[in-house]
């Protein structure tokens, strides 16, 4: 496999190396040809790459393969990058680890757009390469700025935005993979195209479906949240001001596996645990629902000599007879179950007394007609 890049390797560690003196000494005429064999060594690895993945594709790894060149082209680029600072070596040495860096970028981009499927993103980019990217983006960034400025973009959420831009331009890190340039070249083109900053509310559109996952956006939002709760008098319309929030975050789409920050959790977990807190704390300020104060409370029950089946006999049979024309006798059931207690429980579920309805036996009928007959009796002793 090494022979895929064995001239570069040659050059790079050996040619061109500082330390081995070979490049100090380097005449006019040499140097061009030596930026002539490293351009023609383009088109020959690139041949050399297509040999082994497509001929000999069954006999190889091809991933394994891809990701072995892959990492070679960078550690060679960022070598020739230090090269450059370098005061040892002359100009004309410094313009052959220029020209030579740019064959292997060039190379890395066709290995990318031609095997993309085997490259791996996840593999730091090189260091001239993140360093044009950052260019590139502190100019996008002067656009961004102007266009916010027009669309009257909030100044608190507009900074949130170009501070994370201007963090991302002024880092010292050099260990940056290509996702993360990926998820930043996104996130900026998505912002300056058509539409997206024409209000606050399409901004967060774009930062949620983007999964702007940044701890410093997260607290923007929970502390407009906070402000909107102090507004608010009792614990009930918080909560409920909570939930209506939660539901309108869960409504914004997401991208599918994108994340600005891929150490921290997605910008809906983080919210959703903040709410959830919130609604929490809120809960214990309640007063106790009437269900369990009732609970609490035998005199609140009606004791009644029937099983389950027979209670839901009577309900049904009530409902059915035009007892409470504006009720189903699973409405009706709703609004007793909870008050009903028999000899074996206190308190029944409307689930559960619905269910009783499998366990109708001829004896649970007989036993409530009986008890209906005695109604009928009663009734026509009364003067």
């Amino acid at each position: 496999m090494d022979f895929v890049l064995d001239n570069w390797d040659t050059l790079v560690h050996k040619t061109l190396d500082p330390e081995n003196g070979i490049a100090t000494s380097l005449d006019r005429e040499t140097v061009c040809g030596i930026i002539c064999q490293s351009a023609n060594e383009q088109q020959v690895v690139r041949n050399r790459l297509i040999t082994l993945v497509v001929n000999e594709g069954k006999t190889v790894d091809k991933r394994q393969l891809i990701h072995i060149i892959q990492t070679m082209l960078i550690r060679m680029a960022d070598k020739l990058y230090h090269y450059q600072k370098c005061q040892k070596l002359s100009d004309e040495v410094k313009c052959i680890c220029n020209k030579v860096n740019q064959h292997l970028l060039s190379t890395l981009e066709y290995i990318e757009d031609f095997f993309s499927y085997y490259f791996n993103r996840d593999e730091k980019v090189p260091i001239a390469y993140l360093f044009h990217f950052r260019e590139q983006t502190k100019i996008q960034l002067e656009l961004l700025k102007e266009r916010m400025k027009k669309a009257k973009v909030p100044s608190t959420l507009g900074n949130l935005v170009v501070n994370h831009f201007l963090n991302t331009t002024d880092s010292n890190e050099t260990a940056v993979s290509y996702n993360e340039i990926l998820s930043q070249k996104e996130f900026m083109n998505t912002l300056l195209s058509e539409g997206h900053l024409r209000s606050e509310e399409s901004i967060t559109e774009t930062l949620f479906y983007l999964n702007f996952n940044s701890r410093h956006y997260v607290s923007y939002i929970t502390d407009k949240l906070r402000r909107t709760l102090d507004g608010l008098s009792h614990a009930e319309e918080k909560i409920a001001a909570l939930h209506l929030e939660q539901k309108r975050i869960n409504q914004y789409p997401t991208k599918k596996s994108y994340c600005l920050s891929p150490s921290e959790p997605s910008l809906k977990e983080q919210l959703k645990i903040w709410v959830d807190e919130e609604i929490k704390y809120l809960s214990i300020a309640l007063p106790p629902k009437a269900t369990q104060q009732q609970s609490e409370n035998p005199d609140h029950y009606i004791h009644l000599a029937f099983k389950g089946p027979e209670i839901y006999l009577l309900h049904k049979a009530f409902v059915d007879s035009g007892g409470a024309p504006t009720e189903s006798y699973k409405s009706l059931l709703e609004k007793t179950c909870r008050s009903i207690s028999n000899k074996n429980q206190k308190g029944f579920s409307a689930e559960s007394l619905q269910k009783a309805s499998d366990k109708v036996e001829p004896v649970s009928k007989e036993n409530v007609k009986r008890f209906l007959q005695r109604m009928i009796r009663n009734i026509d002793s009364y003067d």
